[in-house]
């Protein structure tokens, strides 16, 4: 093999487009496919897109991670320590890959880590020329990382890897899950938590990396990643309230406290349903600023029917969704001057409790019964129905909302 035409295929696939042409002018160099991914793990590059019978190459897929399986094997079999410790490329044949050996080396550029690159040899003959051609490729797929993207440039822990790989459903088993978990240094336990951060406005920029490092400071050992502009941290479900104490303290740091929000999603035992408490999450860090009434830190579970609320709201008109009472009640109080709107309210929020409802509202008990007795002549429904306590109930959380 001549090398000079290697170096010239990588000098024009550079000019050309980059990472992708990298990886084209790789397999017609090597007559191998050939995959290409960042240093957390996910797919940058791969040609060609077809099966090869590889499950681990098959199931990849661009701009994703490769199975956390094969992320676990490639560690526990020792793969990654000699992909270090080659010094250029090396044959892999045992493990993971002893059925389907692999070329593989680091990507690098001026001696920074952008990722990993690896050739599926298959039934083709190994060949004297391919390792030191695998070399050169390598170094051409530096060049092309580094001026894509300066993000890849950032050496990622495995936790956030397994972090991500959690949020996209790519961890499939409680196995693969204590496996990965003790790779990254998380401690596993029956409960946990997820907490959401999000940083509004100017000091956004200014103080994401402080957020980043207090995080790491108050909850060591839990799993973190930055992702559309907001901090996630998956940590044990005890001890909530001195969860709180720790982002009240961290909040009183900040110059603006108002532009901190935090969310807590339920307490749950799976954590391969993250994707859903993360849409808890999620849910609660996007509620307007009116809602929050200038609290730090929202719960999921006191706030489920708000979110619910929200949602209906989107796919029904307001009068569709109020029961009518509350109109003929808007229209009796305009018209006489009374508040049987707001005695209802409070009924209903006080769980049907007479003295609660007449201690919040200041009234005698005797006024409160008149008033209920006037509300059941105004509006002829039956006060004490389920399904019309439900639906009022429901009302009046849509209206405060």
């Amino acid at each position: 093999m001549d090398f000079c035409h290697i170096y010239q295929e990588m000098f024009t696939a550079l000019q050309q487009g980059g990472l992708d042409r990298v990886a084209e002018a790789a397999y017609r160099i090597m007559d191998m496919p050939v995959m290409i991914a960042d240093t957390s793990y996910v797919v940058t590059a791969m040609y060609p897109e077809e099966e090869t019978g590889d499950r681990q190459w098959d199931s990849s897929r661009m701009g994703e991670p490769i199975l956390v399986e094969a992320i676990i094997a490639y560690q526990y079999d020792g793969h990654w320590n000699a992909i270090r410790e080659a010094q250029g490329a090396v044959y892999i044949d045992w493990g993971y890959c002893k059925e389907h050996p692999k070329y593989a080396a680091l990507v690098e550029k001026e001696d920074k880590v952008l990722g990993s690159l690896a050739f599926l040899i298959g039934d083709r003959p190994r060949e004297d020329w391919h390792l030191e051609a695998v070399r050169i490729i390598a170094r051409a797929a530096g060049i092309a990382m580094d001026s894509q993207d300066s993000r890849l440039r950032k050496l990622v822990d495995l936790k956030e890897v397994m972090m991500r790989s959690l949020f996209l459903n790519n961890i499939n088993s409680m196995e693969q899950f204590q496996s990965m978990a003790e790779l990254a240094g998380f401690k596993t336990g029956p409960e946990y938590v997820l907490i959401g951060f999000l940083i509004e406005g100017a000091q956004n920029k200014l103080f994401s990396d402080y957020l980043a490092r207090r995080l790491m400071d108050f909850f060591p050992g839990s799993l973190q990643i930055h992702q559309r502009g907001c901090f996630y941290v998956l940590t044990d479900g005890r001890q909530i309230p001195q969860k709180e104490e720790v982002i009240r303290r961290m909040t009183a740091r900040l110059k603006e406290p108002q532009a901190l929000r935090a969310a807590f999603s339920n307490v749950f035992s799976d954590p391969m349903q993250l994707p859903l408490y993360r849409e808890q999450v999620d849910s609660l860090l996007g509620l307007p600023e009116s809602f929050r009434a200038g609290r730090t830190v929202l719960h999921y579970r006191e706030n489920a029917l708000y979110i619910a609320m929200e949602a209906l709201a989107r796919n029904i008109s307001e009068e569709n969704l109020l029961h009518p009472v509350i109109r003929q009640l808007e229209a009796y109080d305009q018209a006489y001057n009374t508040e049987y709107l707001v005695t209802l309210k409070t009924y209903i929020h006080a769980c049907y409790s007479k003295s609660g409802t007449s201690e919040a509202l200041n009234i005698h008990r005797n006024t409160l019964a008149y008033r209920l007795e006037k509300i059941g002549e105004i509006t002829c429904v039956n006060l004490r129905d389920p399904m019309t306590a439900l639906h009022l109930l429901i009302s009046f959380y849509y209206l405060d909302r």
